[in-house]
């Protein structure tokens, strides 16, 4: 038992909950902001390569305010099921057991023809 616990069960204290307050809006904008993010990111290398110079170390630092944020959303959509899973637990108790399942036998076919003994 930890303290956390050993001070809630001793105080008759309520159980400490982080409130889930992610709705469909705000995961839509996630899955968005993750697919502008990827072409953002590659042409970053190509213009700081090219045209930064030193500025590159400095430009990445800025970059890593948004991209630490964008990991904090992933937590709490990752907290806001019950068990944890892959993209086939996320997409099935998004869109429903067809979609999960058409994920699910993708993943497995992805993996099925990626691996070397396939």
């Amino acid at each position: 038992m930890n303290d956390i616990q050993a001070a809630v069960l001793a105080h008759d204290l309520p159980k400490p909950e982080m409130k889930r307050v992610l709705g469909a809006w705000h995961l839509t904008a996630i899955g968005v902001g993750a697919i502008i993010g990827a072409g953002l990111f590659s042409l970053t290398g190509l213009a700081a390569g090219e045209d930064a110079g030193p500025a590159v170390i400095l430009s990445y630092l800025i970059a890593a305010v948004p991209a630490g944020l964008t990991g904090l959303c992933y937590a709490e959509l990752s907290a806001m099921f019950p068990n944890s899973g892959s993209c086939y637990t996320y997409v099935r108790r998004a869109a429903g057991d067809f979609a999960g399942w058409i994920v699910g036998w993708s993943v497995i076919g992805a993996r099925r023809m990626t691996t070397r003994d396939a």
